[in-house]
């Protein structure tokens, strides 16, 4: 039997969003009905240090997640996940101290663009998601530019993520990431919700273009790999 295990609690808010998707996909594009044939999930929210505004806490975080990723393991899961595009960064790292396979939110993410011939993409995440090569080099390696936000705006994107967390979001939060999202998409042809926390704020949006949503992406994709 395949069992996920997924390395959550980054944020606690996207992790049960993450395990809803998983729930709802298997009922809609797999038909699951029963109780028994829903995929197997062992889910670990781990209290970690964030890494949103910078690496400060990066040694102690990530040695935090790489000793959980070796509990699912020894728990029994055969697969692991993580809906948290920043800490993807470290990714090689929770494989290896698991020794299991690591089914990508990255690699899910470039695959769908690819498939729906993007060309341009905005790409909205974690101040320390948007500094690093995360997304930028898999996607140009595509063929597919990518627009970064200045460092105002990835200021205020950390702020709001803040807000997700802590459940504070309020309608000003809602109105200026709108604001945002439609100067900077404006020759795009793609949003990228690089951060599992955005979608609580995007599905305020009302656009034009395509908004891609990170860990909708990844449940679609362990629920390929597990059912």
């Amino acid at each position: 039997m395949k069992i996920l295990g997924v390395l959550g609690g980054m944020g606690p808010q996207a992790t049960v969003r993450f395990y809803d998707l998983i729930v709802q996909t298997s009922i809609r594009k797999y038909g699951v009905k029963k109780n028994a044939d829903f995929p197997h999930v062992l889910i670990d929210n781990i209290p970690v240090p964030d890494l949103i505004k910078s690496k400060e806490d990066e040694v102690k975080t990530v040695a935090m997640v790489e000793d959980e990723a070796r509990r699912l393991k020894n728990a029994g899961c055969t697969h692991l996940a993580m809906p948290c595009n920043t800490m993807h960064l470290y990714a090689d790292r929770f494989q290896a101290a698991s020794g299991l396979p690591f089914i990508s939110m990255v690699d899910a993410v470039v695959e769908r663009l690819v498939s729906d011939k993007v060309t341009k993409v905005v790409l909205l995440g974690t101040m320390t998601t948007m500094k690093s090569s995360l997304y930028t080099d898999p996607l140009q390696k595509k063929g597919i530019e990518v627009i970064i936000p200045c460092d105002e705006d990835k200021e205020f994107l950390g702020t709001l993520i803040h807000a997700v967390i802590a459940d504070d979001i309020r309608k000003e939060h809602i109105r200026s990431f709108a604001e945002l999202t439609i100067r900077l998409s404006k020759d795009a042809d793609g949003i990228l919700l690089g951060c599992t926390e955005l979608p609580f704020l995007a599905q305020h949006l009302k656009m034009a273009i395509p908004v891609y949503d990170s860990p909708a992406i990844l449940a679609e994709k362990c629920c390929a790999v597990i059912l």
